[in-house]
Order: structure tokens, then sequence, then C-alpha cells
């Protein structure tokens, strides 16, 4: 939906803003909570999980409870961990502007004044920003879902060798 509002030629950028920058923001703490449910060994830990699953809060609940996990792994497979900071500095921006989250879900303040008026936001820029977070975001997901595959069948494999040397005893 987000590629189809933001390619519509029909919708004029100052209709397109709102839904845009709700979709984003809904959609990077979704991918940051899918983070939060991977099944890799070294996860978020599950008292961690209980407490901050249910946060709306990019950056001071989820990110700061993936990022450890996602930097173990990728040390682990001796990756550069630059793009992590990079989506970090990326996270801090949206944070300094979002805290609470209630500006990227709902155009008003309390008292109904818009609170991106008469400001001039390049939407080419803010769509390619925030699609870059979701882009790494996914990947970053897709490594985990790997990792967990693998360390399952490793785990597996372990098992039934144990089995097999004790039968044999």
């Amino acid at each position: 939906m987000i590629d189809y509002i933001y390619q519509n030629q029909d919708i004029t950028n100052e209709d397109k803003l709102y839904p845009l920058i709700f979709m984003f923001r809904n959609t990077i703490e979704l991918c940051l909570k899918r983070l939060f449910y991977s099944r890799v060994d070294n996860g978020v830990p599950l008292k961690v999980f209980n407490s901050k699953r249910k946060s709306h809060l990019i950056k001071k609940d989820l990110w700061k409870n993936v990022k450890p996990v996602i930097v173990k792994y990728a040390n682990d497979s001796s990756e550069d961990l630059t793009t992590i900071d990079i989506v970090e500095g990326l996270l801090d921006e949206i944070n300094a502007l979002d805290k609470s989250g209630d500006n990227f879900r709902y155009p008003t303040s309390y008292s109904l004044e818009y609170r991106f008026d008469d400001k001039k936001l390049d939407i080419s820029n803010v769509y390619k920003y925030l699609k870059a977070i979701i882009n790494f975001l996914d990947s970053c997901d897709s490594m985990l879902d790997e990792l967990a595959d693998y360390e399952n069948e490793m785990c597996a494999e372990y098992e039934s060798e144990m089995r097999a040397s004790m039968d044999w005893y």
C-alpha cells in the first residue's frame, strides 16, 4: 500500500504525507517486533521480551533490545557493522521527531493543530529514507530466520547423535 500511494500520481503530495508516514512508522515498529520474536538461541531475553513486546516506542524499547541480537549475529558472521550504525542514526532522527509515536500516527495535536503545517517536506526523500530502514530490518529478519533454522538443525543433529550413542551402550 505504501508503494501504491507513493507512486499514485492522482494523489497530491500533501494528501500522501500522513498516510505514508503513518504506514512507514507502523511498518518499522512491526519489523522491529518481528525481530523481537526471532527464534534464534541468543534472541531478546525472555524477561525483556515479556515486558517490552507490546511497546510502541521504536528507539527506547524495541531497537534498544533488538540491536544487540543483530550485532551479536553480525559479529559471529564477520559482517560489517557500519550499516547497523547508520540505521541507528536514522532511527535516532525518527525518534527525535516522534518520541511517543503520536506525531506520525495522528495528524493533529490535541488542540487540533496540524503537526506538519507550513513545513516543506521532500516526499521522495522521506519515502527513500524510511524504505531503506524497512529493507534493512527485513534483511535482518531473514538472516535471523536462516540462523534459527540452522541452530535448530544443529541441535536436532546433536540430539540424534546423542541418542545413537546412548543406544550403543
